[in-house]
């Protein structure tokens, strides 16, 4: 073992760090800021009637040029919601960033059919030659964007067609609010990126269940909770608040996953995404996003009984914050002459390399002991050994230094003479 990370072990097991608190003031929020007003494009907004008979609309930016492509949102409407009525802010500020938006005045959305309807109409409308923005649709960039029983209707959708490139839900339901099976969903079945916001004090969709749909979603995906909503009842914060502060947040993930945009990326990557020093939102939480943060590794300490004789193996255990859909891999090796206790007497010392699956969160170091009926003064009873963890792959280590290793005690159970 290197003397620089035999030493680290030393360090972090001795000192405890004081890191000072300052007083900081409220923390700039650029990307919210840049898509908080209306966006660079003209809206014009377009009745249509769809072959069924089924009526919508479709809000699209006036285009500067023939050369000018947009991608796409569909719109699904809460229950007995129709888009005119109760959403045409939040429809109007998304297309003034560049987004067609086509949404169905359907009311009940949920088993995701009315938003794939409304999109296909859009489709042939495109196909038209003489549609005004006929070749200027981008249909490999596609959002579904839903409220309530819309988000739920995004979901679905986004399960049962390969036309749909990222969802935003907003206020998803608890499964015992969703009534019907054919309007039933589970995120865990959703293969695209995921935005899933939600607001303090909605019991339909609080954020212990916006959380769990969030850890059930395989991969990419994000969530985050609006702490105070205006709206008098808190699930109406996108019918009732024109979006509310979320909307700025919805149109730079829509940027940010269908067009690659590396500035509004900013507001949900990096070590410190934006949207997590927003005072407006809590229980913010990413994982596996492009671009974006990594899980992180998490080696769980534990102590172990050493034993008269012979050897035991015991398993130390490591965790990763998240689950993806790739291979996490990260090298391990105990810290010989790291603590009190000592390689080839009181344990094994091993190395290796730890793979989780993918979507697997939690894998086992194998740390051997060797049992022995000798008294050992001085240690307190205990003997400390240590397991460090370098080179991860696919995941990262995190920032405080004892992130990176495992401690394990071993229990020295042999009495010096004369004890009882």
């Amino acid at each position: 073992m290197p003397p620089a990370l035999r030493q680290l072990a030393h360090l972090v097991l001795a000192s405890a760090l004081l890191l000072p608190v300052a007083l900081r003031a409220d923390p700039a929020t650029p990307v919210h800021d840049a898509y908080a007003g209306p966006g660079p494009w003209t809206v014009a907004v377009d009745a249509v009637t769809y072959a069924s008979g089924q009526t919508g609309f479709v809000y699209r930016p006036v285009a500067g040029s023939g050369s000018e492509v947009f991608p796409v949102v569909v719109w699904g409407n809460g229950s007995g919601a129709a888009p005119e009525v109760d959403y045409p802010q939040l429809l109007r500020s998304i297309a003034s960033y560049g987004f067609v938006v086509t949404a169905t005045n359907h009311q009940q959305v949920g088993t995701g059919e009315p938003l794939l309807e409304s999109l296909a109409h859009l489709r042939q409308l495109e196909a038209d030659a003489g549609y005004v923005l006929h070749g200027q649709i981008d249909f490999a960039a596609v959002a579904a964007v839903g409220h309530s029983q819309g988000a739920g209707g995004s979901t679905r959708a986004a399960i049962h067609s390969d036309d749909i490139h990222t969802i935003v839900p907003l206020a998803l339901p608890a499964p015992e609010f969703v009534f019907e099976l054919e309007k039933a969903y589970d995120t865990a079945d959703v293969d695209v990126p995921m935005f899933i916001i939600g607001a303090v004090g909605d019991f339909i969709s609080d954020t212990p269940t916006v959380r769990a749909y969030l850890d059930a979603h395989p991969d990419a995906a994000y969530m985050a909770m609006v702490a105070d909503s205006p709206a008098g009842f808190p699930h109406l914060e996108w019918s009732e608040n024109g979006g509310g502060v979320s909307r700025a947040y919805i149109i730079a993930w829509l940027d940010y996953m269908l067009r690659g945009d590396a500035a509004a990326a900013q507001a949900f990557t990096g070590a410190q995404a934006e949207i997590e020093q927003h005072p407006a939102f809590i229980d913010q939480f990413g994982k596996c996003l492009p671009g974006g943060a990594l899980p992180v590794l998490l080696p769980r300490s534990r102590g172990v009984p050493e034993g008269d004789a012979g050897s035991t193996t015991y398993a130390v255990t490591v965790e990763l914050s998240a689950a993806c859909d790739r291979e996490v891999s990260v090298h391990w090796a105990t810290v010989d002459d790291a603590g009190q206790g000592q390689a080839g007497v009181d344990y094994q010392p091993d190395s290796g390399i730890l793979v989780f699956a993918p979507g697997e969160t939690t894998q086992t170091i194998p740390f051997t002991v060797y049992g022995d009926t000798d008294p050992e003064p001085g240690t307190d009873g205990y003997e400390w050994s240590a397991i460090a963890l370098t080179s991860p792959s696919n995941a990262e280590l995190g920032a405080d230094p004892a992130s990176a290793f495992a401690f394990v005690l071993i229990r020295n159970d042999d009495l010096p003479p004369g004890c009882n």
